[in-house]
């Protein structure tokens, strides 16, 4: 138990770091998962780091090892979670889980009209972000989307999804991230 305490206090003090901000409206409420990922792009533009990409679209794969010409565009569809918004702040339940391995905190959406459906973020002992996956789902008479994320630190990141336009077949794709030196 006090194990437990120490822990939260430990990832309480190491949250305080510059991947937390402030919105517009006032102080975050939820993980500041765009600032994390601005952190990390100015981190990553100063390496020469490199990303090994496996893209697959309807069965249809392609390798390709980049150096991004913008980090801020390689997380783009990270940096666009972002549950601090006005009309999301409420509108999640929010559970904290401790594993062996660190602290899980899970955002899940109590409104069925919002489209980010759920976020969690895995911490290790040391306060620091292991991963951080999103499922989106976003359904309309025109299209319906289906998109999950996975950012595992210093390692990639995985995105799959699924877009279907009323009556036509629906186009399957994902993208497969190794980050290399």
């Amino acid at each position: 138990m006090l194990r437990a305490i120490l822990f939260i206090c430990v990832l309480g003090i190491a949250g305080c770091d510059s991947v937390t901000k402030e919105v517009s409206s006032g102080p975050s409420t939820y993980f500041d998962v765009p600032g994390y990922f601005a952190a990390l792009t100015d981190s990553l533009s100063q390496t020469t780091a490199q990303v090994k990409k496996t893209l697959s679209v309807d069965g249809q794969s392609d390798v390709v090892q980049v150096k991004p010409k913008s980090w801020k565009e390689e997380f783009a569809v990270f940096s666009s979670i972002d549950l601090n918004k006005s009309a999301y702040i409420g509108k999640y339940r929010v559970d904290s889980i401790i594993h062996p391995d660190g602290l899980q905190i899970q955002y899940s959406c109590l409104d069925k009209k919002l489209s980010i459906k759920q976020l969690i973020i895995q911490f290790n002992h040391a306060g620091r972000v292991n991963s951080i996956k999103a499922d989106k789902r976003d359904h309309s008479i025109v299209l319906d989307s289906e998109i999950y994320w996975e950012y595992m630190s210093g390692h990639g990141y995985f995105v799959r999804g699924k877009r279907a336009i009323s009556n036509l077949k629906p186009s399957v794709y994902s993208v497969s991230a190794i980050f290399a030196n």
